[in-house]
């Protein structure tokens, strides 16, 4: 049998009788990337992977939590730069899989993509970090593009820049 969650916020998962150990995977939200009136600005990171063998004991719930994907800047005040990612989580400490951060904007003086979410921020017996998101530039109006999430098999790819004005959410 095999529960898939994907609706940001948090839930229970019941353990079903007979069920005394779960396989988990979590993937970690992207970041936002940044924006930028007159510049190019940077791609969020890609959220991390996590994943680990859980016991359990049938009858109890679980938290599960799925992280929100981080706002894209909006070139206003001090909002240009991307939002970071939340964490998703198997109940709470069991695998925590690490969420991107934002994209740079060129009105902050920052062009950097984000990083991408780290190993070093997750738990679980298999880790992967997030591709960090791609630089933008200051001359024009290109932007980097986001990064690869992190995945069973490696880490998430980073991007090189790309061309949008708009950021976008992780």
């Amino acid at each position: 049998c095999t529960d898939i969650y994907t609706t940001t916020g948090t839930s229970t998962w019941t353990a079903p009788t007979g069920v005394t150990s779960v396989d988990v995977a979590c993937w970690g939200a992207g970041g936002g990337g940044g924006r930028s009136i007159l510049a190019g600005a940077g791609g969020g990171g890609g959220g991390a992977f996590a994943s680990s063998s859980v016991t359990v004991v049938a009858g109890t719930g679980y938290g599960v939590h799925i992280g929100v994907g981080g706002l894209g800047g909006d070139a206003v005040g001090t909002t240009e730069n991307g939002g970071g990612g939340e964490t998703s989580a198997f109940n709470t400490t069991s695998v925590i899989a690490d969420g991107g951060l934002g994209g740079g904007s060129a009105n902050s003086a920052d062009t950097s993509g984000g990083a991408g979410g780290t190993t070093a921020n997750s738990t679980g017996t298999v880790k992967s970090a997030g591709g960090a998101g791609g630089g933008g530039t200051t001359l024009g109006d290109t932007s980097g593009g986001g990064g690869g999430a992190g995945g069973p098999s490696g880490t998430g790819q980073a991007v090189v820049a790309g061309n949008t004005t708009v950021g976008g959410n992780g």
